[in-house]
């Protein structure tokens, strides 16, 4: 909420864990996160979606998997896609 680097985004911490994106504006890029996350059986509850540079959008979204092993396997996923420039994963509390 208050980077100086990103946009001014709040989202309630409705879930356990939440992973944060930044990634290369590319044609299909959010239907290719989407599609990650739905291989993962994960519905995507909420979603915020705020341009950061021309080039990188941003994104924050709450899974509803409790199983932290799956989470960890699409952040590894994330973590090894060309157009993602950074992955970070937030634990409620």
């Amino acid at each position: 909420f208050n980077s100086v680097n990103f946009p001014r985004v709040q989202q309630a911490l409705s879930a356990p864990y939440r992973i944060t994106l930044i990634n290369k504006n590319v044609p299909n890029i959010v239907a290719r996160i989407s599609t990650a996350v739905s291989d993962f059986n994960i519905n995507i509850d909420n979603i915020i979606n705020a341009g950061i540079k021309p080039k990188e959008i941003f994104f924050i979204f709450p899974p509803e998997l409790l199983c932290l092993a799956k989470i960890d396997e699409l952040v590894a996923k994330f973590e090894a896609s060309d157009n993602i420039v950074r992955v970070r994963l937030i634990k409620g509390k």
